[in-house]
């Protein structure tokens, strides 16, 4: 059961979500994203700060109908105009807590990923010394409640800026108080 729904909207690349709010979006299983900071706090009266490491943002997905469009901006360096990753509490009440804008994105590494058998039988048959025909493998598939297993892919995206949202939830699942905002011009080293 997911925690969390999350949806990856970019300019220009469509995706298969079939969800009434974010339909056509990418749908996202997992992110990661960060900063890093080299500030220097061993020497001298006072601590300094470096310049800001902005990292990636890393998505995970199932393949789809963004795929080939994402492969190829990788491939091309072409940039994208904007993106906008929503994330939001699965099931009753769906408040989109959290919201990452990207702006002139760069498709900086796309991989595939996928094993089309299962683990327990892989190591069954190496432990063993079982040969096994591919047709054999093949029926194998790793499958889910609802058929085969699509296999999935981590996108990589770089960006020049980034504006970052998160909105508080109350007990009731409303909206409590405004969001809390914050962003940062990576070009330029500075707030936005």
């Amino acid at each position: 059961m997911a925690l969390f729904d999350a949806f990856l909207k970019l300019d220009g690349i469509k995706g298969e979500s079939a969800d009434a709010k974010h339909k056509g979006e990418i749908d996202i299983e997992s992110f990661s994203w960060g900063m890093s900071q080299t500030g220097v706090s061993a020497t001298g009266g006072g601590g300094g700060a470096g310049k800001v490491k902005v990292h990636d943002i890393v998505v995970t997905k199932r393949t789809d109908a963004s795929s080939p469009l994402l492969m190829l901006n990788c491939a091309n360096g072409a940039h994208i105009k904007e993106g906008l990753l929503t994330v939001r509490k699965a099931g009753g009440t769906q408040l989109e807590f959290l919201k990452i804008k990207l702006t002139d994105i760069l498709v900086s590494s796309y991989k595939p990923h996928g094993s089309i058998i299962a683990s327990d039988d892989w190591e069954q048959s190496a432990t063993t010394g079982n040969t096994t025909s591919q047709d054999d493998w093949e029926s194998k598939v790793i499958t889910t409640s609802g058929g085969t297993e699509i296999p999935s892919e981590s996108i990589s995206l770089n960006f020049s800026k980034v504006e970052f949202s998160y909105q508080a939830q109350g007990a009731d699942g409303k909206a409590q108080g405004g969001p809390v905002l914050a962003g940062w011009d990576v070009k330029a080293n500075q707030k936005v």
